[in-house]
């Protein structure tokens, strides 16, 4: 009698470790998503930002602290190229709900279908945090970016 209640604990626990051990894989894979999205984001608005409502400090247009977009364009692609870095060996670093769906169309063998939401929602909450934490940095500018 005691042998099958030690066998019933063992499977309960086996089961519990692997369910929780598969939900801290998972959770591993949305925390690289998030990291990676929001560096991504982040990286990119700042550039724009930048590029738009910062004071330029020299004669010629009031604003834009970039002399054009070939700034924005190369910043922009070495935050693509570094959050990939960051997310790639985590979640493969989709970045992107449209790739998301690509790795689900295309690779569904690997990437289960399961995961598409809770990867979409993971890359739009970044999305937003990164957006706050820029909307922080440059409130003041862009008010007065916007009054002006």
């Amino acid at each position: 009698d005691h042998t099958v209640t030690t066998r019933r604990k063992t499977r309960w626990q086996s089961l519990c470790q692997s369910l929780c051990q598969r939900a801290l894989t998972f959770l591993s894979y949305l925390v690289g998503e998030f990291v990676g999205t929001f560096v991504l984001v982040l990286v990119t608005i700042t550039a724009v930002a930048t590029a738009v409502v910062v004071p330029s400090g020299h004669e010629g247009p009031k604003y834009g602290a970039h002399s054009g977009l070939w700034q924005v364009a190369i910043i922009s692609g070495l935050g693509v190229a570094m959050a990939t870095y960051i997310s790639m060996h985590i979640s493969n670093g989709h970045l992107n709900p449209a790739v998301t769906l690509s790795f689900a169309i295309v690779r569904w063998k690997v990437f289960s279908w399961k995961r598409v939401v809770p990867y979409w929602c993971t890359q739009l909450l970044a999305a937003f945090c990164a957006g706050a934490v820029l909307h922080s940095f440059y409130f003041r500018t862009i008010s007065k970016f916007e009054n002006d």
